[in-house]
């Protein structure tokens, strides 16, 4: 976190990269600090858990965290309830179930506060969303594939205990999430084709507008 403030002071200060954004005291307040605090609890809290649980269960548990989002972003009123979404999220929840049930070195206060760490960077998340009036993010594609490393990480060279109903487990979850991101993404392309269809409707009805007009005055 120092090395990223540094580095955001050196290029908006110093060298004049970036152009510096001017934030009153309120929307500062409001809107950018509760965001910090919630990174650096979630941030705290994650680390916690390392001493009490193994590398490859906590990115097991980090799967929950479209569950969170999608849940948070239904009680701030930024997402809306649907029936095959909450289906997926349950899915989701019952594949880091049975991750948690062939956990070799399951620790309940360990799994306390993994959970509360993605808690609140869900939280963090919407806030996000709120502030940048875009959609909140969730596990991606490449976020799926680091934890699947930190995992085979964990397991050839720290050693960690990871048994077969461990990869079960993570594994229904991780369908679930990438169907969840599938379902996300083509919702997104289907939203933007109807932009686009919009715009070129209102062109249309522009130019003929115009091409009326011409004809008019030409006669």
């Amino acid at each position: 976190m120092t090395f990223c403030s540094s580095l955001a002071f050196l290029l908006v200060r110093v060298f004049k990269v970036v152009e510096p954004v001017s934030l009153s005291r309120n929307v500062y307040l409001t809107c950018i600090l509760p965001i910090g605090a919630l990174y650096s609890v979630s941030l705290w809290l994650s680390n916690s858990a390392y001493i009490y649980l193994s590398v490859s269960f906590i990115q097991m548990l980090k799967a929950l965290m479209p569950v969170a989002v999608y849940t948070i972003g239904i009680l701030f009123k930024k997402d809306t309830f649907n029936n095959s979404t909450m289906g997926n999220m349950l899915a989701i929840s019952v594949g880091v179930a049975i991750a948690a049930y062939g956990e070799a070195k399951y620790d309940s206060w360990g799994v306390f506060l993994q959970l509360l760490a993605v808690l609140f960077e869900a939280t963090r998340l919407v806030m996000i969303q709120i502030l940048l009036t875009s959609k909140a993010l969730t596990m991606n594609v490449a976020g799926v594939v680091k934890d699947w490393l930190l995992i085979a990480f964990s397991w050839s060279v720290i050693k960690d205990t990871v048994t077969p109903v461990n990869l079960i487990g993570y594994g229904l979850a991780f369908l679930g999430v990438a169907y969840y991101n599938h379902k996300k993404l083509q919702a997104k392309k289907s939203q933007q084709a109807d932009e686009e269809a919009g715009r070129l409707l209102t062109e249309r009805d522009s130019n003929g507008s115009s091409d009326g007009k011409k004809g008019d005055s030409q006669a």
